[in-house]
């Protein structure tokens, strides 16, 4: 999971893959549940929090305002 250059690439590749809104956030969204599994193996490791910080502006801009309420509130929840 600790590779900067990794989740750099990834998220290069994401956006020319996905050059509609909706396919990338069903990607991205997708993506969610890989970063999460990395921040818990390793909590310390930057790389996928950089990757996260990355990811959910990117996700958000592509939902409406309900599934952004929706995605954020869950996301709070996994902070708990």
């Amino acid at each position: 999971f600790s590779n900067y250059s990794a989740w750099h690439q990834r998220s290069l590749l994401l956006l020319r893959m996905h050059p509609d809104p909706a396919g990338l956030a069903r990607a991205l969204r997708s993506d969610i549940e890989l970063v999460r599994n990395a921040m818990y193996v390793e909590p310390k490791d930057q790389s996928a929090w950089v990757y996260y910080d990355w990811l959910m502006p990117h996700l958000l801009e592509c939902l409406s305002e309900d599934d952004q309420r929706a995605l954020l509130e869950e996301e709070i929840r996994q902070c708990d």
